[in-house]
């Protein structure tokens, strides 16, 4: 036989008529169409005697798997339809895997595009060389199911040790190599060794039964059984001689429905997958929200969200604990309806500068009615909340309840600036006040009053009635002396029974000295204090500001000075500073 014919198989149909005609200088070309499919038969290299005689025959019909009366699919079609299906579901999980990995999608991917190039690699049998089209294919096969279990055991968190799981890629390769031209051997091996990585992946699944949830690992065992069944079917049929085909291209029916399992398979296990990736996902997002309930119910804080206009979008259950006010009741109202008026301004330019910046933004101080009618103090932080095509909608916060924090602070300033006994401003806090008050008469070219003020008389009331009388004298003289000021006046007790008063804007020394002589009158009115009529008069010293001096140490110094001409002038009495008295 020409050497161009030495692969036709002496029980070919088309034989008899391909070897009558062939000549080996015009047809070396020719191979049996039974071996591989009509796309790779070369029959374009036939002569047109040989393909008419060819295409002639009643039991004959070339780019078909007709013979007699029995029709199957052509395998190489089946092999082609399953590399562009597999390279179709490598891109897919490729788009569908998770960036962190955890879902092994990622490696599912690996696994069909190699799963793709095997079979693409099957489709070049007889145009490439066997290291190719089979070592090279079996191998890519067996590594595409390790890359499939290296995804289980990514999913589950643990599994088989990686060397049972790559072991079977080195020995498909060599067994491959050396059995060489055996078809039938060749099979056998590529089907038991697949057995036993789809049977890994079968125990994987079912150790982790119990641990998966969802209708994926349905669809997975699924078809991991269906493969296994017919992996076997395949091993058994050949070796008991039931394959029915000679070579990888020739059809049969337990060829035709291996090939299809494999198709079937693919489809299954993509879907598979994705549908745990999914169900494993929407579980996770299920324990994050109850975490993420519970954790906001439990909070001592205020979670809440604002859109870009400042109203109330959503407000944690614990507002009715923390603030004795429902969500469903502020929800959907401008922050302005629960934050004092006084604090509107600084929690608007807190908005306004995060929704600008898109920056987070911290430590805003306001005061939020509460359902009792009172106030409490809340400090907020709070970041920029965005929807999801990335554009800003609005802001979301935690706010938490300083009262107490703000309660100490204030009794700490108290106590810093104001006397414990009458609650009158200290020395201190008179002293910031009068050089406020002077830098605004300074300002607008006005003028000031300081007055010294000291009670007659008053250490024989406490060393007669006590120390408790003696206070309560105090105290109801500080109530009666603030009485006669206006707001924008400030009275402070400097000790013992000395009083400094600050007018910031009097029109005359004149002015000053009729306010001086009404508080003289309402220390006169006798006192009831324990069962006790008290009578107690006071003097009093004024000095102005500017013209008895620019400095409020000195401004002090001359109404101490005029106050104590008033006492030497016989008590009970008011007297402006004079130059004269220095002297």
């Amino acid at each position: 036989m020409p050497r161009g014919l030495r692969t036709l198989r002496a029980d070919c149909p088309i034989h008899s008529r391909i070897s009558s005609c062939a000549r080996p200088d015009r047809d070396a070309g020719v191979r049996c169409r039974c071996f591989r499919p009509m796309f790779q038969a070369g029959f374009a290299k036939l002569p047109r005697r040989l393909l008419d005689q060819v295409n002639s025959g009643p039991e004959v019909a070339l780019g078909s798997r007709s013979f007699g009366k029995g029709t199957l699919i052509d395998i190489g079609t089946l092999i082609l339809v399953t590399v562009v299906v597999s390279a179709t579901l490598s891109i897919v999980l490729f788009l569908f895997a998770d960036h962190s990995g955890r879902d092994g999608l990622a490696f599912w991917g690996v696994s069909a595009g190699l799963y793709s190039a095997a079979y693409g690699l099957f489709l070049l049998r007889g145009s490439a060389s066997d290291l190719l089209s089979v070592v090279a294919a079996n191998i890519l096969l067996a590594a595409s199911l390790a890359f499939a279990l290296e995804a289980l055991v990514r999913f589950f968190g643990k599994g088989p040790s990686r060397w049972l799981i790559w072991l079977p890629v080195p020995v498909m390769g060599v067994g491959m190599f050396w059995l060489g031209e055996q078809f039938e051997p060749r099979v056998m091996l590529n089907a038991a060794l697949l057995w036993l990585q789809v049977l890994l992946m079968t125990i994987l699944v079912v150790r982790h039964w119990r641990g998966t949830s969802g209708r994926g690992r349905y669809l997975l065992l699924v078809s991991l059984v269906v493969v296994l069944i017919l992996l076997a079917a395949r091993l058994l049929g050949t070796a008991l001689g039931g394959l029915g085909a000679g070579s990888l291209f020739e059809s049969s029916h337990l060829q035709t429905l291996t090939f299809l399992a494999a198709m079937l398979f693919q489809l299954l296990l993509a879907l598979a997958v994705i549908v745990m990736a999914r169900e494993r996902m929407e579980e996770e997002l299920r324990r994050n929200e109850q975490r993420f309930r519970t954790l906001v119910e439990d909070a001592n804080d205020v979670i809440y969200t604002l859109d870009l206009n400042g109203v109330f979008r959503y407000l944690s259950p614990n507002l009715r604990e923390i603030l004795g006010l429902e969500p469903k009741d502020v929800v959907g109202q401008h922050f302005a309806t629960i934050v004092h008026a006084d604090d509107l301004p600084g929690c608007e330019a807190f908005l306004q500068r995060l929704l600008s910046t898109r920056t987070k933004q911290s430590g805003l101080e306001y005061r939020v009615r509460h359902g009792d009618g009172g106030w409490r103090w809340h400090v907020t932080n709070a970041s920029p909340l965005l929807d999801g095509n990335g554009a800003l909608s609005g802001m979301i916060g935690i706010g938490h309840d300083v009262s107490e924090r703000k309660l100490v602070e204030d009794q700490t300033h108290r106590l810093a600036h104001y006397d414990a006994l009458t609650e009158l401003p200290n020395r201190g806090l008179f002293f910031e006040r009068l050089q406020q008050a002077m830098r605004e008469a300074e300002r607008k070219d006005g003028q000031l009053a300081v007055m010294f003020l000291d009670l007659d008389r008053f250490k024989p009331i406490n060393d007669s009635h006590g120390h408790a009388v003696g206070d309560r004298v105090l105290q109801t003289l500080a109530e009666r002396l603030r009485a006669c000021l206006r707001d924008a006046d400030t009275i402070g007790r400097i000790g013992g029974d000395e009083f400094l008063i600050l007018l910031p804007e009097v029109g005359s020394a004149r002015d000053a000295c009729v306010v001086a002589e009404k508080l003289v009158r309402r220390v006169q009115t006798p006192l009831n204090i324990a069962g006790l009529h008290l009578e107690i008069s006071c003097s009093i010293g004024v000095a102005l500001y500017p013209a008895h001096g620019r400095d409020g140490t000195m401004l002090i110094r001359h109404a101490d000075e005029a106050m104590y001409e008033a006492k030497r002038a016989g008590r009970d009495q008011v007297r402006l500073y004079d130059g004269e008295i220095d002297q």
